[in-house]
């Protein structure tokens, strides 16, 4: 913002009269770009209204006449001479240069006016303010961020159009960016540019896809082959080079015998693939063993009044028939077995092939509801154990602990096991003579 004083913008700046000035500061009635009220004594004398406030403080007086005053109040505002200073004309403060001075009256860089390009308004210093809003040569920071010129108001539409800064439509990414198109397009995504691989690649693609066609695609990538494979010396077992053009290797796979090389690699494979199978099996060892412990880590922890040979527990294969047909039956539809002894208490396992509910429609349900009505509370832990033609890939969904209520034939269990498209002969989970079975162990904690 252009920074000035009324003593710079004032036509006639020297002519102004004492009247205008007040007699105490020294400072015009309009100071800056501050109207200043003007009051003054019964007898006459004026003076700004800041230093009347000032000078009541220390003394109830006059300062010119000695004249007793108590307060602001026995005063009178003179609003003639206000009137006639905001008469007079001064020059608009976009007329001149843009010049950082401080907003003080005896700066040491006067403005100087800007013949050319600045305002040529005269206005009365009342008009002042509404016209410097207004303007349209004002002084006005150009809108892109990241530019700091500082323009006239009337220039900045012209400007923008060259401006550096100024947010352009890019046709290849969608978007609006900063700066210039040509120094956006070196960088672009979606801008296409030749294949830099070799010369002789005459493809082009979006530069965000370029590494992509290098990788996979490029006929004049150097590649490796994969059935040269590298001695201990960081060589090749082949004698001949080992690096190609993608579109040679075709030939160099024709050409050469690699077959030493590929029963290498499958052996290598194989001894892979019989470690994973070993890893797997011990993994499922130690989770078989990590379930016992968990049992007897439940039983020593029951009511050391009880002797864990006296808890009833259950454990036993349960063979579900024609589990094909039973594939096919609705959501909520469940086939069960025949009520299970477990002490006092009496179970069974249900299945839901299709679902319990909407939820988990197209998998496996499975529940252990007791049948029971007139027992007290019961807590037990349960497991199913959905077995598999390679035991290995044996399922075992435990519930660690669950209260059934006094007199509730309530259930619980997993609403979501097996999918029920996986469950056939092909994988594993059904014999060959139709049946599915479950694992069941019942252990009654308390």
């Amino acid at each position: 913002m252009l920074k000035y004083t009324i003593n710079e913008l004032l036509i006639d700046f020297e002519s102004l009269s004492d009247n205008f000035t007040c007699p105490i500061c020294f400072e015009l009635y309009y100071s800056g770009s501050t109207k200043k009220e003007v009051f003054q004594c019964r007898d006459g004398h004026l003076a700004c209204k800041g230093c009347w406030t000032d000078s009541l403080i220390n003394k109830k007086e006059c300062m010119i006449c000695r004249t007793p005053i108590n307060s602001m109040g026995e005063l009178s505002r003179n609003r003639f001479i206000e009137n006639e200073f905001l008469k007079k004309k001064a020059y608009c403060p976009n007329s001149f240069f843009m010049i950082e001075n401080s907003n003080i009256e005896d700066s040491s860089e006067p403005l100087i006016r800007d013949e050319v390009n600045g305002c040529k308004e005269i206005i009365s210093v009342e008009n002042l303010d509404k016209h410097i809003l207004e303007c349209q040569f004002r002084f006005q920071k150009c809108p892109f961020n990241g530019c700091d010129k500082i323009l006239r108001f009337n220039q900045i539409a012209e400007h923008k159009i060259d401006c550096k800064f100024s947010l352009k439509y890019c046709l290849h990414c969608d978007k609006e960016v900063s700066g210039q198109l040509d120094a956006h397009n070196l960088i672009c995504p979606k801008v296409k540019i030749q294949c830099t691989q070799n010369e002789a690649c005459k493809k082009s693609f979006p530069r965000d896809q370029l590494k992509l066609h290098i990788d996979r695609d490029c006929k004049f990538t150097i590649v490796h082959c994969k059935y040269c494979l590298k001695n201990e010396n960081g060589g090749s077992n082949y004698l001949g080079k080992n690096e190609f053009k993608r579109f040679e290797l075709q030939e160099h796979y024709e050409k050469v015998n690699h077959s030493f090389e590929m029963d290498k690699i499958i052996n290598n494979q194989q001894l892979e693939l019989l470690e994973s199978k070993n890893q797997i099996n011990q993994i499922n060892i130690k989770y078989e063993q990590l379930l016992e412990r968990i049992l007897k880590m439940e039983q020593l922890s029951i009511d050391s009044s009880k002797k864990p040979s006296q808890l009833p527990r259950f454990k036993n294969a349960i063979i579900f028939a024609t589990f094909s047909n039973h594939k096919l039956k609705r959501v909520n539809e469940g086939i069960s077995t025949v009520p299970l002894d477990v002490g006092n208490n009496k179970f069974k396992l249900t299945l839901y092939p299709n679902g319990y509910d909407e939820v988990n429609k197209g998998n496996i349900s499975a529940y252990l509801y007791r049948c029971t009505v007139n027992e007290p509370t019961v807590k037990v832990s349960f497991s199913f154990i959905f077995n598999n033609k390679d035991q290995r890939k044996n399922r075992t969904y435990r519930i660690q602990e669950y209260t059934y209520a006094v007199g509730a034939t309530s259930g619980w269990g997993y609403p979501k096991t097996l999918k029920t498209s996986d469950v056939d002969t092909e994988n594993g989970w059904v014999t060959d003579d139709d049946k599915m079975v479950v694992g069941l162990r019942i252990q009654v904690l308390a």
